[in-house]
């Protein structure tokens, strides 16, 4: 057996498998999707938590002073 033939019987089944394993892959942009929207809705609430304790301290800092 040649080295050529050597190379090339290594070669495809690997390309075979990778073949594989992409036509498995789904399509990635509703994964994305869903991905970007949990972060905007954990981005809302970390910025309504943080709102609300600020106001709350506020708040009772002006109710302290008088």
């Amino acid at each position: 057996m040649s080295e050529k033939e050597n190379i090339d019987q290594n070669i495809h089944p690997y390309l075979g498998v990778q073949a594989n394993w992409r036509s498995n892959r789904g399509n990635v942009q509703p994964l994305m999707r869903r991905l970007r929207e949990n972060n905007r809705k954990e981005n809302n609430r970390k910025f309504i938590f943080v709102t609300t304790a600020i106001s709350i301290l506020i708040i009772s800092s002006i109710i302290i002073s008088f």
